[in-house]
């Protein structure tokens, strides 16, 4: 199944108030995480782990096995 090109963007340890967050679908899914400045969208996310550092990690990968998307979220800044 393919899930087309979408938009991207990239932020690189950007903080955020986070207000509320949903998650949506089942594989692929979609993230949405209300901020003071309004909704940050992830959508086509297909895997995600939680590390031992308290990261949440999640990516969408295509039919080709290749990455998408990613939305990596953690109380402190990544490396």
């Amino acid at each position: 199944m393919s899930y087309g090109k979408a938009a991207s963007g990239f932020v690189r340890n950007a903080k955020a108030k986070l207000i509320e967050g949903k998650v949506t679908g089942d594989s692929p899914f979609r993230v949405g995480l209300k901020t003071s400045d309004g909704w940050l969208y992830a959508d086509g996310l297909t895997h995600s782990d939680y590390t031992f550092t308290e990261a949440l990690l999640m990516y969408g990968f295509d039919d080709d096995g290749k990455m998408q998307i990613a939305l990596q979220l953690s109380t402190t800044p990544f490396e």
